[in-house]
């Protein structure tokens, strides 16, 4: 993720996060997400192990009638970023998606190196959002790293209002950016 919005750009990897939600309504669900992120260390010139950080993130998501993501709104206090972002499998140089890449380098024998040298079930722990033919996992419950979805707890008899402290302070009616759930990655 890119960590902190402003003009430059500083990207780190995610490595675990912990997210529960409550139904506010059948039209609103609340989340908070926290998400850690290994940081670099606190000076170029330190050799130093990874830091550790932790962003919260606080937000109201609203739903449609078939209770699909149309958009929401952050709470102050909430954490922000730019952008979330994920890599996607090697492309052949010179194909679409890698043009400029060096048509030398074979990326399916790289990959063949790579399956031959990772046992499968450690290669099962981590899936790709657009793996090659030969690394496709067909049946979910094969991947063992996968935390399963978790449960969105019905409301209290009372939905809470929300507080004076927790007011809206950024809208977005954009379905695909509000459906875009961090997990573990980049």
């Amino acid at each position: 993720m890119e960590a902190d919005p402003g003009p430059e750009k500083w990207n780190y990897p995610i490595y675990a996060y912990n997210m529960t939600s409550t139904k506010r309504s059948d039209r609103a669900v609340d989340v908070r997400l926290d998400v850690t992120y290994a940081k670099d260390s606190n000076g170029e010139y330190q050799k130093s192990p990874r830091y550790s950080r932790v962003k919260t993130f606080r937000y109201r998501l609203d739903l449609n009638e078939k209770g699909e993501i149309v958009g929401g709104v952050f709470y102050s206090g909430s954490s922000m970023i730019d952008m979330l972002w994920f890599p996607l499998r090697p492309k052949q140089g010179r194909e679409k998606g890698n043009e400029p890449g060096n048509p030398h380098l074979k990326v399916d024998e790289v990959l063949s190196i790579w399956r031959e040298s990772v046992p499968e079930e450690l290669r099962a722990k981590w899936p790709v959002i657009d793996p090659p033919k030969e690394d496709r996992i067909l049946d979910v419950s094969q991947l063992t790293g996968l935390v399963p979805v978790q449960e969105i707890a019905e409301p209290a008899s009372t939905p809470p209002a929300a507080s004076p402290e927790t007011p809206p302070v950024a809208t977005s009616t954009d379905a695909s950016a509000s459906a875009a759930a961090p997990e573990s990655g980049s």
